[in-house]
């Protein structure tokens, strides 16, 4: 990356040739993130209400970025029952989750998780478009004098998952300014995935 040219285009009275596509009034710094918080070690549930309950929470934690003692879990059970209603609320926002639960004659059993809409949060948001442009950069963090910034977005929100496709965009874009503005597209797959993509590159991934 040629960094003597970025700062040199920083100190341009016009900026027309190579200035910023984004207004800072409508976007918030990113900088480096503290580390993901670890998972407390707790001892898997053996029975199986308490399982289902740990697996969605499990799933709920990977939408906010790690384990938060904010994050509430509660699962309707029913003895008899093979699908499990589950609500997770965070911050005063709710995701529902339902776990249908398969092959309990036996021993086994196999658990499937799915919800319409998911947890989305500003620090996630940033951690992980920093995360990117160090691995990047192989290692190297932005420059001093790069701008690295994300649309506002609340601190939690909630969006919808899409059934019929992979990936759902959210409407939110985040940019790396150095030389030239390299604009990304804040994309969730499913549940626990997050990428952030170029508008061309999410069409050729048939996003769009």
């Amino acid at each position: 990356m040629n960094r003597p040219v970025a700062l040199a285009c920083l100190l341009l009275v016009t900026l027309t040739a190579c200035g910023p596509r984004f207004e800072e009034a409508k976007t918030d710094p990113v900088t480096s993130p503290p580390p993901t918080p670890s998972p407390a070690s707790v001892e898997r549930p053996r029975d199986m209400s308490g399982q289902v309950t740990h697996e969605v929470r499990e799933d709920a934690e990977a939408m906010i970025g790690g384990p938060d003692p904010a994050l509430e879990v509660k699962c309707t059970w029913s003895q008899y029952g093979q699908i499990v209603p589950c609500n997770a609320r965070f911050h005063g926002h709710e995701v529902t989750f339902t776990a249908k639960i398969g092959g309990t004659g036996s021993s086994l059993y196999t658990l499937d998780i799915s919800s319409e809409t998911r947890f989305l949060t500003r620090a996630y948001v940033h951690r992980e478009f920093y995360k990117m442009l160090v691995s990047e950069e192989d290692g190297e963090p932005p420059a001093a004098e790069d701008q690295v910034r994300c649309d506002k977005m609340p601190e939690v929100t909630t969006v919808p998952i899409k059934p019929d496709r992979d990936w759902t965009e959210t409407g939110i874009r985040c940019y790396h300014y150095d030389v030239t503005t390299d604009v990304r597209e804040v994309w969730v797959g499913g549940a626990t995935n997050i990428s952030f993509v170029t508008e061309d590159e999410a069409k050729r991934r048939d996003w769009k």
